[in-house]
């Protein structure tokens, strides 16, 4: 088994370990179209009259990356293809990695017969904002994913159970799982204006299964299955809008200091338990060949 983490930083330095994706809460797709609208490119961090709309190169932004890896069993492989990544000049980010998981041909003392692998990968932007006056304002940030994901499951036969044993059980899954998040951040107070509006992210889940008992000589499968929880890989791109609205007693005040915070994140996990022969695989590509995340605009109303 290995694991390992690292960092890298734009202008400031910073760390992340891995949250539990269960604790996020559920979210809902929000469209937002970018037509008719003209662009500023490097106005952000300057006094925002209302109604302005800035896009790269988005000056005097900081970021963090993070990344980790581990692998286990007989054959359990994960690559990291691309470190986490923001451009201030572009207003793109992202990164691309590799996992995957072949079936054992023979038990193995660090796992038995379980391959696996798994890769989390992170990059989170803050970009510094002014407001001209105080009271309540609404920001828009709009942005697009382009990515390319490959997922694959196959497992043959669940093997016999060798006596004295009378059970066998195989599995064997490839998960993914995508999200993005942003938020306001006054740095004066320290308090935040979540949005509105949530991105549902992408997530795909297939796994296979197999039991087979055997009681007097005779044995039967007690179970096989697979499922697919949703669709299947990711290609192509989609555009996206958070919607931030400080008002009431998160009004905001022109002689602080805000940033708007954006965090993408992804998991992945493929594992191959029992099965003779099988491959799990899942790979994301957010990161090269035009593929990657990017911060199309920011409005201030």
């Amino acid at each position: 088994m290995r694991e390992q983490g690292n960092f890298r930083t734009g202008l400031s330095r910073g760390g992340l370990g891995r949250r539990a994706i269960a604790a996020w809460p559920t979210l809902l797709l929000a469209v937002t179209s970018a037509a008719s609208l003209v662009l500023l490119p490097g106005a952000v961090g300057l006094p925002s009259p209302a109604g302005s709309i800035h896009a790269a190169p988005y000056r005097g932004s900081t970021w963090f990356g993070y990344y980790s890896d581990s692998w286990g069993g007989c054959s359990g492989t994960a690559k990291l293809v691309k470190k986490p990544f923001w451009s201030n000049a572009t207003g793109i980010g992202g990164f691309a990695y590799a996992t995957k998981a072949t079936a054992c041909t023979h038990p193995v003392a660090s796992g038995g017969t379980v391959s696996y692998a798994n890769a989390n990968e992170q990059f989170v932007a803050s970009i510094p904002i002014h407001v001209a006056k105080n009271g309540a304002h609404r920001i828009t940030l709009n942005w697009t994913i382009t990515i390319s994901t490959s997922q694959s499951l196959s497992s043959s036969k669940c093997p016999t159970p060798v006596p004295p044993s009378t059970n066998s059980y195989c599995s064997s899954s490839t998960y993914l799982f995508l999200y993005a998040y942003g938020y306001l951040r006054d740095l004066t107070n320290g308090s935040s204006v979540g949005s509105q509006n949530y991105w549902s992210g992408l997530y795909n889940d297939s796994n296979n299964q197999s039991s087979i008992n055997c009681y007097s000589g005779a044995c039967s499968y007690s179970f096989t299955y697979g499922r697919t929880y949703t669709g299947g890989p990711f290609h192509g791109n989609t555009s996206f809008g958070w919607l931030l609205n400080a008002s009431g007693y998160q009004s905001l005040n022109a002689s602080h200091r805000y940033v708007v915070i954006v965090d993408v994140y992804a998991q992945s996990y493929v594992g191959e338990n029992g099965y003779l022969a099988g491959t799990a695989i899942c790979d994301v590509n957010m990161a090269t060949g035009g593929n990657g995340w990017k911060l199309n605009y920011l409005r201030i109303v």
